[in-house]
């Protein structure tokens, strides 16, 4: 049910920005797709760094959110090879393991979602839920890995990881709504 309500509301939305466009409004494509998603507000920030995403049409925006999702795994990559470089977690074995499992995990969901925008470019939708499962799993991975260690740094991780997630998760709304419409 609240799939159906989902792809109601990005229909209305898409119908609804075709409308403002040929009227003149102000409310940008990129807003009035992003309200339609489950986080519209980091749909928003993260998007809005992309000065094509004020031009872009609905698969174009799918396309940045994958981009967004893919910097936010190399972005926590690099955080994590900062720490291990800096040596201030050498003393705290579990959290030294837990961050070159996550590093490693990270590189790997970073992947994934590379290979992803060969897949949205070629608007191959049905196959989008596959890669990001994937890229999810690996965030799970350093999630279970790290629940133990209890260095203060973990929290950093920890929300940037559930940033990521949430990142995901856009994608997948944004190309299920794709796949549905035959967009």
């Amino acid at each position: 049910m609240a799939t159906i309500l989902l792809f109601l509301r990005l229909s209305i939305a898409i119908r609804s920005t075709a409308a403002s466009d040929a009227n003149g409004n102000s409310t940008s494509r990129l807003d009035e797709v992003c309200k339609q998603t489950f986080d519209a507000d980091l749909c928003i920030k993260a998007l809005s760094i992309y000065p094509e995403s004020q031009t872009f049409d609905f698969h174009g925006l799918a396309g940045l959110a994958v981009r967004a999702a893919a910097s936010a795994a190399a972005n926590i990559s690099s955080y994590i090879s900062g720490l291990l470089e800096e040596g201030s977690v050498e003393d705290d074995e579990d959290f030294q393991q837990c961050l070159y499992d996550c590093e490693e995990n990270f590189v790997d969901a970073f992947d994934q979602l590379d290979e992803l925008t060969v897949v949205i470019d070629n608007k191959e939708y049905e196959d989008v839920n596959l890669w990001v499962t994937v890229a999810e799993t690996d965030r799970r991975m350093c999630d279970e890995g790290c629940k133990n260690a209890s260095s203060e740094k973990k929290v950093k991780l920890v929300a940037r990881s559930e940033e990521f997630s949430r990142l995901c998760g856009i994608v997948l709304n944004m190309t299920s709504f794709l796949a549905t419409n035959h967009l």
